[in-house]
Order: C-alpha cells, then structure tokens, then sequence
C-alpha cells in the first residue's frame, strides 16, 4: 500500500485545522450580514449550521482522510513486518537445522577419520614390529636422490651402523657402504628395472663394508613400493640377506 498525504509535525494539522475555521467563520458572518436581522437563537442556531456544513469538508478532506491513510499505512506495515519477521524466522529454523545437519555429517566423518587414522596407526606398528624382527636388511629408498627413508634394526647387527644416522638427511648411506664403482653399478641396474614394469627382482650379490671396514657379501632383491600416476618409482624397498 503506497502511503498517503500526511503532515510532517502536529503543528501543521493544528494551523490546517485552525484556518478551516477561520475561514468558515469569515464566509458566515459574511452570509449572515447579508440577510435581513433575524432572532438571536435563529441566527446562533443558523451560525452553528453553515460553520458545520462548511467545516465538514474541510476536516474530511484535510485531517480526517490523511490520519487514515496514516492509520492504514501503519497497520499494513505492522502486517507485512510481521510477515517478514515469520518469513526470517522459518529461513533461520531452516538454516539452523542444514548447519546441524551439516555438523552431525562432519562430526561422523571426523569420527570415522579418527578410527581410520588409529587402525593406520596400527597396520604401522604391526608392519614395523614384523619389520624390526625380519631376518634381512631392509630399507626403503627415494629413487632418483638415493636416499635411505627408512631402515630396520638389522643394519646395526650386519653393519655396525645405527639406524637413526643411516636415514638422516644429506646422507648417501648406499655409495658409503659400497663404494663408487659398484654403487654406480647397482644403482644403475636397481631403478632403470625399478622404472620398467617389473615390480620385483633379484640384483644378485652385492657387497657392503662393514662400519669396521669389513666387507659383507648381501644377497639383494627390491621391490617397488610406491609408483605415481604417470608410472614412475617414487620409493623402492631393497632387502638384502648375508650370503653364509
């Protein structure tokens, strides 16, 4: 509903109200100084009648229509603001019950990432534990730097090195323990067939100095652990076992 005229300030209803009567007072002291004398109680009786006829418009038209365009804008706009506010409520009920959705949804996926992660956490620990009592060396290797990523316990009962200082970072462990020519060698055999499709095989008889300066003659084989999409050796598991 579009609103209608009103006044901006009480006071200019009052001015509006106050010259309407002014005026009719005017038109009929005019009206009346134009007829013969007539009986006082006629003329105050004629007097009250044409200011009324005369006012009347003048109210309806100028107090009366405005205050209830005023009262009918106001009501409508109570109705279409409490319209809104159900409208607002119903979108927050809604909102509200999608977040909780959307948190019950979460929290089961976190529930279920928790018990993934402790079952990985497991599998670990039990691969670890049978790898730390395997009879062989093992160790994986990055391929392409070299690098010794992990290494069992056995490389101190064969080698004489401790684990945690085969695996740290910058070390060459491998070219270490065989020396220039026959690490070129293996390495060379060891990742251009860890490239091809074969993902395990021998690498025969390899030899590895002690941390004494003893050599040890390995039996070796590998297996590939982990490939990328476009095919590539990422990490290589080399398992070596003393040749009695």
């Amino acid at each position: 509903m579009e609103r209608g005229p009103r006044y901006s300030r009480p006071t200019e209803l009052f001015l509006v109200i106050a010259a309407a009567i002014f005026l009719g007072e005017v038109i009929v002291m005019f009206v009346l100084a134009a007829i013969p004398p007539i009986p006082v109680v006629m003329e105050a009786f004629l007097d009250g009648t044409m200011i009324t006829v005369l006012m009347v418009p003048f109210l309806y038209f100028l107090a009366y229509r405005p205050m209830v365009a005023e009262i009918e804008w106001r009501r409508k706009a109570q109705e279409d603001l409490i319209v809104l506010n159900r409208e607002l409520d119903a979108r927050v009920d809604q909102r509200t019950a999608e977040l909780s959705q959307t948190n019950e949804r979460l929290e089961r996926q976190i529930s279920k990432n928790i018990q993934r992660q402790e079952e990985i956490r497991k599998d670990r620990e039990f691969i670890r534990s049978v790898v730390e009592v395997a009879p062989c060396l093992l160790m994986i290797l990055e391929a392409g730097s070299n690098r010794c990523l992990f290494v069992n316990g056995r490389v101190e009962e064969l080698l004489g090195y401790d684990a945690e200082s085969v695996v740290e970072p910058g070390r060459d462990f491998l070219r270490e323990v065989m020396g220039p020519e026959q690490y070129s060698q293996f390495t060379e055999v060891l990742f251009t067939s860890a490239n091809l499709e074969f993902s395990t095989a021998d690498l025969g008889k390899i030899g590895m100095r002690q941390r004494s300066g003893e050599w040890k003659q390995m039996d070796a084989r590998y297996a590939v652990l982990r490939r990328d999409p476009q095919g590539q050796t990422l990490e290589i598991l080399l398992a070596a076992m003393e040749v009695q």
